[in-house]
């Protein structure tokens, strides 16, 4: 059995985050992992166990899960951005029209679209548009 990390992209105004929580699967490869972390990510979702959301006035990105998740903390990797002025006839984002920002600017950025759209939320939930598993 070889053990494996989920990776879930997540969403939100067009931002795009990779988030790791701390929760680790064992599984004989990488299919078969592929497969668990997929049923985990859709009962986390379906029950609410989990959610990442951005808190637009406090300009930061937080978490928040059950306590019977398993999962005590996440990590962030990856923020990426699609550039809407320079791709805006796109329907389709693809990998090559995302611009990689580093996390101060993303959360800046982040901030001024959620507040932009979002004007009596204070709070921004994202969406787990894709996943991976890695090997530990």
């Amino acid at each position: 059995m070889e053990k494996y990390r989920i990776v879930m992209q997540m969403h939100e105004a067009m931002c795009f985050v990779d988030v790791v929580p701390d929760f680790i699967i064992e599984a004989s490869d990488d299919f078969s992992a592929k497969r668990q972390a997929a049923q985990l990510i859709e009962h986390w979702e379906k029950n609410g166990v989990m959610a990442i959301g951005f808190d637009i006035y406090a300009k930061k990105l937080m978490s928040q899960v059950t306590p019977s998740s398993g999962i005590h903390s996440f990590s962030y990797k990856n923020f990426t951005v699609f550039d809407e002025s320079k791709y805006s006839s796109c329907t389709m984002i693809l990998p090559e029209h995302l611009k990689e920002v580093n996390q101060q600017n993303f959360v800046e950025l982040l901030f001024q679209r959620c507040a932009a759209r979002n004007n009596k939320e204070t709070l921004a939930i994202f969406e787990c548009i894709a996943f991976g598993v890695e090997r530990i």
